[in-house]
């Protein structure tokens, strides 16, 4: 049985548009640089480590990357980080999972301290056993590291794991720790993002029918 389902937050649990497209901009227009208007550039910034993407997006080295990134925390630490809103039916998702007897975890490469709040204050943390997220020091985020941190931690066996999210970083994630994924279209995915994936699910609700079919 897949008992242990780990999430993705950004695009998966939330959707965190506004939060993170208005703090990019702000760190690019503080920062002096070229504005990006491409609409899939800016969506593109929901879901991978941010210092890469500002470096791949606005043509800077690393240290130039860095303090984008530290500028866009400044802004996001005020209040943008509650700029978010929960999909439409992840709460009866999860309250189907925790009445059914799974256990829940989240494994996102949003830094703790960002994590952790925007999931009280939205009321989806009290769902969760574990977020596994990077601390601004960690040097290692990508989501298989997140993923097998929770896997290590628990004790848990990869056969009754499932990964979701919204990118290709989440089913690469999933795919490289051994354990089956499901994408999610309703969040931010690209082109291609879910070739991989074990299973694909068009609304939240699509993903407790994927268990239980899988559950059977």
């Amino acid at each position: 049985m897949y008992k242990n389902v780990i999430f993705d937050l950004d695009g998966t649990l939330t959707d965190s548009y506004q939060a993170i497209t208005s703090s990019v901009k702000y760190a690019i227009d503080a920062a002096g640089l070229p504005p990006i208007k491409d609409e899939k550039i800016l969506r593109s910034f929901i879901g991978p480590a941010l210092v890469f993407s500002f470096e791949k997006h606005c043509g800077v080295d690393r240290e130039t990357a860095d303090k984008l990134v530290e500028l866009y925390r400044q802004i996001y630490r005020k209040g943008n980080m509650f700029l978010v809103s929960v999909y439409e039916g992840i709460i009866p998702l999860l309250e189907y999972l925790k009445n059914n007897g799974y256990h829940m975890f989240v494994a996102t490469s949003k830094p703790i301290d960002f994590a952790v709040p925007v999931l009280e204050k939205t009321g989806l943390a009290e769902y969760f056993k574990k977020i596994q997220a990077p601390s601004f020091a960690d040097c290692e985020n990508s989501k298989d590291y997140l993923i097998n941190s929770i896997i290590k931690e628990f004790s848990l066996k990869k056969e009754e794991c499932i990964m979701i999210g919204d990118t290709r970083f989440d089913i690469e994630g999933g795919i490289k720790s051994g354990i089956k994924t499901i994408g999610v279209t309703y969040g931010y995915p690209s082109h291609g993002d879910f070739e991989k994936a074990d299973f694909v699910a068009e609304k939240p609700l699509d993903i407790k029918e994927i268990l239980k079919g899988i559950n059977l």
